[in-house]
């Protein structure tokens, strides 16, 4: 259950570009920071 919900990150990620694709854009630094967002709680929960 914890694995599926540090990737919460990744799919804001993807559904505000499927879905808000006129109100929000989605450029390389948002995706770039979601992925360390779920590397960090990777790490940390790993330990």
């Amino acid at each position: 259950m914890v694995p599926l919900l540090n990737t919460t990150p990744l799919f804001t990620v993807l559904f505000s570009s499927l879905f808000l694709r006129e109100v929000e854009k989605v450029t390389s630094r948002i995706v770039l920071g979601a992925g360390l967002m779920v590397t960090g709680v990777v790490i940390i929960t790993s330990r």
